[in-house]
C-alpha cells in the first residue's frame, strides 16, 4: 500500500513538473554571437514546443545540431517547406522575390539556390558573419525542431 502511493505521488510529480515546462517553457543560455543583436552570448531565455504547422518565417527556434543531439542550436527561420531560397549580392530571395530583414548584423554572403522539402527549414543566423547554419549546415529537418524561442 505504502509502494502505491509512493509511485503515485512520483507519478503526479513528473506530470506536473511536464504540465510545468509546457506552460512556461523550458530555459536555455545562449553560447556564441550568431544571433546579434537580437539574442546576446550568455543571454537566458525561454523556448516552448510548438507544432510545425505554426512555425513561420521569422520565427527564431531551437532545434537540435544534425547528427548530435546533445547539442542545441538557435537561428531564425527564412525558408519553409516547398520554398526555393538563395541569396545574390547579399539579398535573401524566396521563391524569386526579395525578402525584407531589418534584424540582420553584417552581411549574407552568396549561396546557391536550394528548394526545401516538405519537413525542411532553411535557418540563418542574424548575425550573418559569424553564424554557422543552414549556409553551411544545411537545412533543418522538422523532427530535428525542439521548439520557440520566447522573447
Amino acid at each position: 500500500m505504502i509502494r502505491t502511493g509512493i509511485s503515485l505521488i512520483v507519478l503526479l510529480s513528473v506530470i506536473t513538473v511536464s504540465s510545468v515546462a509546457c506552460v512556461f517553457g523550458n530555459s536555455l543560455t545562449l553560447t556564441g554571437s550568431a544571433m546579434e543583436p537580437t539574442l546576446h552570448d550568455g543571454q537566458k531565455f525561454t523556448y516552448q514546443h510548438v507544432d510545425l504547422d505554426d512555425l513561420d518565417r521569422y520565427d527564431i527556434i531551437v532545434y537540435y545540431k544534425p547528427q548530435d543531439q546533445n547539442i542545441k542550436l538557435v537561428h531564425r527561420i527564412i525558408g519553409l517547406p516547398g520554398e526555393k531560397i538563395e541569396c545574390k549580392d547579399g539579398i535573401v530571395y524566396i521563391n524569386d522575390e526579395p525578402i525584407d530583414e531589418p534584424y540582420v548584423q553584417g552581411t549574407t554572403s552568396t549561396f546557391a539556390a536550394i528548394i526545401l522539402t516538405d519537413y525542411q527549414y532553411f535557418v540563418l543566423g542574424d548575425n550573418r558573419e559569424y553564424s554557422a547554419d543552414s549556409r553551411s549546415r544545411g537545412p533543418v529537418d522538422g523532427d530535428d525542431i525542439i521548439g520557440l524561442v520566447k522573447e
